[in-house]
C-alpha cells in the first residue's frame, strides 16, 4: 500500500481558500483510497460543508476525479484488454503476472462491461442509418457540354 500525506503548507493553503469562500466551513477529514497500476493509493482529505446547502465538497476527489474505492482509468484500460483477450476468470491472474495486483473477478468483469457498453452505443451512434430510403430533396450543379 502506496501512502500519500499532503504537507502541512499545501493543506493549510487549500483549507484556507476553501475557508475564506462564503458559505463554506471546514468538517474533518477523510481517508481516500484508489487502486491503481501502482496498487492501492491512499491520501487523507480535508471536506468541506456548505453552511446553507449542507452538501459536502471534497476539493481534492472533483479535482483529481478520484472516487473512493475506484479503479484508475489506466488500470481500467490494462483490465479492459486483458477482458477483451481472456475470460474474466483469468483476468486476475493476467494482472498478477504483468502488475503484481489483484483485482476482484467480479470487479474485473464490471470495468470489462461498462466499458464494452460505451463502445457499443458509441458504435450504433455512427451506424444511425435512416428510416427511410432518399432525402428529401437534392442539391446538385449540372454541367453542361
Amino acid at each position: 500500500m502506496i501512502l500519500f500525506k499532503i504537507g502541512p503548507i499545501c493543506k493549510r493553503k487549500k483549507a484556507l481558500a476553501c475557508e475564506k469562500s462564503p458559505g463554506m466551513r471546514r468538517q474533518r477529514k477523510k481517508q481516500l483510497y484508489w487502486h491503481s497500476l501502482l496498487g492501492t493509493i491512499q491520501v487523507i482529505e480535508q471536506i468541506f460543508i456548505g453552511v446553507k446547502t449542507g452538501k459536502v465538497f471534497r476539493p481534492f476527489s472533483s479535482s483529481a476525479q478520484i472516487h473512493c474505492r475506484g479503479y484508475s482509468l489506466p488500470l481500467q484500460r490494462a483490465i479492459t484488454d486483458f477482458g477483451a483477450d481472456v475470460p474474466f476468470g483469468k483476468i486476475p491472474e493476467k494482472l498478477q503476472e504483468h502488475y503484481g495486483i489483484t483485482v476482484p473477478i467480479s470487479s474485473a468483469q464490471t470495468i470489462t462491461q461498462k466499458h464494452a457498453h460505451a463502445v457499443k452505443v458509441s458504435q450504433k451512434l455512427e451506424e444511425k442509418i435512416p428510416d427511410r430510403d432518399g432525402v428529401e430533396q437534392i442539391i446538385a450543379e449540372m454541367a453542361r457540354l
